[in-house]
């Protein structure tokens, strides 16, 4: 355990008194966030911070961490821990006991020096220790090469990391489920179970040869998603079949909610109604806008030329009425174009634009309903 190896700090500790500034987070639903811009180099961290103090409670000593400009992830500063095996800083975390938590930050290691930190069971330091991390050492006293490192709690496991860059620590902890992950550089170097609360941090001096620096400390609780099944693979979810998870979603899941039948990837919330006696669209109708052969029930009407290629001409016999309406829908029953009655019986539709294909021509007035098919080049 890695207070075998603190120097007793001897002499008289002076304080530092000033007001904690507290500096806010400004990541939304994070329970503690520090970029450390918010103090100026030089400053003590336990003054200034209500979650930063010492081993010791000695705030404000060379036991404290200190800001400082020679390093920053982002911003302009971060925190140092520097060798000599004084300096002993703890974040306080909050003695979480449930939920699911992302614990992160930056860190750096110069070349050829040594790291440290451990999560301690409870914001009392001591209690016990969680997860015991060395950078540049092999164990407490055995130097290694710069960029490699071991885990020491709560398994012996070797890891690597960039030298004199800064890299991200990553902790996801479930306390509920009693697991946790360590992602170093965003490579997975544990996952193992995890006893007990998250009390804090203990960033420590280690040896004469420590030398870490510190930025974007981030606690936040992750809360989980609901998605929804795709089972058609339309992008359209099944508000009926779920999954809450944390993260992203897993394959087969969408966060929409919106399909009507997800055992059909062509109905979904936009899609094209076709005459077929189902609701494609999702709006609760069935083929509206669409017409069917069994829709035809009166009357005659001439449509020429066809084929056509610029233009149709719709002709209604004498008894209907010449302001009708004109309606031109695909082979799929979708309406193309809608055209009213020029005032006579014979009324010049425009198909330039419209695609080769079988259509059919409707003509309605009040009291007639029509069609023929057509063809278009």
């Amino acid at each position: 355990m890695k207070k075998l190896y603190i120097s007793l700090i001897v002499g008289t500790l002076s304080m530092s008194v000033q007001a904690q500034i507290d500096p806010p987070c400004a990541i939304p639903g994070a329970f503690l966030c520090d970029n450390f811009d918010a103090y100026a180099a030089g400053d003590y961290l336990g003054p200034n911070a209500s979650w930063w103090t010492t081993w010791s409670g000695a705030e404000g000593t060379s036991e404290d961490a200190v800001v400082v400009s020679d390093y920053a992830y982002s911003g302009t500063n971060s925190m140092k821990i520097p060798g000599g095996g004084i300096t002993d800083c703890i974040l306080r975390l909050g003695d979480q006991s449930s939920g699911v938590w992302k614990l992160e930050w930056m860190a750096l290691i110069p070349d050829t020096h040594t790291g440290y930190y451990n999560i301690q069971e409870s914001e009392t330091p001591g209690v016990a220790w969680n997860l015991e991390v060395l950078y540049g050492l092999y164990d407490y006293t055995t130097p290694a090469p710069s960029g490699e490192g071991v885990v020491m709690v709560p398994v012996e496991n070797n890891f690597s990391y960039p030298v004199g860059e800064w890299f991200k620590v990553e902790h996801i902890i479930d306390l509920d489920a009693n697991t946790f992950t360590l992602k170093i550089n965003d490579v997975l170097v544990l996952d193992e179970a995890y006893t007990g609360n998250i009390g804090g941090i203990d960033f420590y001096s280690i040896d004469a040869n420590n030398e870490q620096y510190i930025d974007d400390v981030l606690l936040i609780e992750l809360v989980p998603t609901t998605y929804y099944a795709d089972t058609d693979g339309d992008t359209y979810g099944d508000p009926a079949n779920t999954i809450s998870v944390i993260g992203d979603a897993p394959d087969g899941y969408v966060s929409d909610n919106t399909d009507c039948d997800d055992t059909n990837a062509a109905v979904y919330p936009g899609a094209t109604e076709v005459f077929n006696g189902i609701d494609d669209d999702c709006d609760t109708q069935i083929d509206e806008g669409t017409v069917g052969i069994t829709d035809i029930t009166s009357g005659n009407i001439h449509v020429y030329p066809t084929p056509a290629q610029s233009y149709l001409n719709v002709e209604v016999p004498s008894n209907w009425n010449p302001s009708f309406t004109i309606q031109l829908f695909n082979n799929l029953g979708q309406l193309i174009t809608t055209q009213m009655a020029s005032g006579t019986s014979v009324t010049s539709i425009d198909v330039t634009n419209v695609a080769a294909g079988m259509y059919t021509i409707m003509a309605t007035d009040e009291n007639h309903v029509a069609a023929q098919a057509v063809i278009i080049e």
